[in-house]
């Protein structure tokens, strides 16, 4: 597996508790452990088949209607449980080819929403973003650009005025800005001092969250009640809740299909449905996003069968049990 080195913001290192790193779940999402050695039957280096659906160099179209571009390789901390760890979009810089993103976007009118991922993309370089922007705001058929950060939640200060004018002064396009978050451990005054600014300069600005299930960190009913209510009560609409991907060396951090299905149940008894995440799972090839609650089970224990966007009918295998021991061939 490639080098995935421990890498943690100083502005984060202030919210861990080091005295008690073994429980503190801010430091089990950060901090490297040998846990990571374990690498389970089923797991992909690319467990979303990102490279499946890749048209240009980092742009994936999975869905008719939007593309996502992996815009750069930077995180300002290095999430243990990233389902990218492994993947050469982690360990190879994009080379953006932007005469030839503009043709494909004039090829493709039907594609109306531009997402931004990375690494992060709110550390992209300012030579690079101001190059991409100008082919975004030339191309009328893109009526929405998201981004998806972990920056305001690793270093609220980095998002400075200045930069947060460049990234989400679009004129003519909605944008979106998805956060991603795990803990309300992880929502610090900077934080929301950050989001209340954000409020008020771009009113129209969307803000929304995305989290990973992650054991021992946020699976239990209380904690994403917590995490949602907060996050609501700030201006951020809850958004995805995301089952673990089945990238290698991550095992740990999984719960299973049936435990989160559980979990979400009574997550429903606890918030109003305005503040409740949709709980998704991407399943394996490239085949796209799927609501964990609407999975089949089959005959096979830990087997589930799922109809993706196009129709299409695909296995997912539960990877948090000892039992099961696949491989990539046979959930195609």
């Amino acid at each position: 597996m490639l080098d995935f080195s421990e890498q943690i913001p100083e502005f984060y290192r202030q919210l861990i508790n080091w005295q008690d790193v073994d429980h503190c779940p801010l430091a089990k999402m950060l901090v490297a452990s040998d846990k990571e050695q374990r690498i389970v039957a089923g797991e992909n280096a690319d467990p979303i088949g990102d490279h499946v659906n890749e048209v240009l160099p980092g742009l994936i179209h999975r869905y008719p209607h939007k593309v996502l571009l992996v815009l750069n390789q930077t995180c300002a901390g290095h999430c243990r449980f990233c389902f990218r760890r492994a993947s050469d979009f982690t360990h190879q810089e994009t080379k953006l080819d932007l005469a030839a993103l503009a043709a494909y976007l004039k090829a493709h009118p039907e594609v109306d929403e531009f997402i931004l991922s990375g690494g992060d993309p709110l550390l992209v370089e300012t030579k690079k973003w101001q190059a991409l922007k100008k082919v975004l705001l030339a191309t009328s058929t893109i009526k929405t650009v998201r981004w998806h950060s972990r920056l305001p939640v690793f270093n609220p200060l980095a998002l400075t005025p200045k930069r947060a004018d460049d990234f989400f002064a679009l004129s003519g396009k909605k944008i979106i800005l998805v956060i991603h978050i795990n803990h309300p451990q992880e929502i610090s005054l900077a934080f929301t001092d950050l989001i209340k600014n954000l409020k008020k300069k771009f009113p129209e600005l969307i803000l929304k969250s995305q989290s990973v299930l992650l054991a021992g960190v946020n699976d239990t009913p209380t904690v994403l009640q917590q995490l949602c209510s907060r996050l609501k009560e700030i201006g951020i609409q809850p958004y995805r809740l995301y089952h673990l991907d089945q990238a290698p060396g991550i095992s740990h951090f999984r719960v299973s299909v049936a435990d989160g299905l559980a979990l979400m149940q009574k997550l429903a008894q606890l918030l109003p449905s305005t503040s409740l995440p949709e709980y998704y799972l991407d399943l394996p090839v490239g085949r796209g996003k799927v609501p964990v609650a609407s999975l089949q089970k089959t005959a096979t224990p830990h087997q589930y069968l799922a109809t993706n966007h196009l129709g299409e009918k695909v296995l997912y295998f539960d990877l948090t049990s000892k039992k099961v021991n696949v491989t990539l061939e046979e959930q195609n």
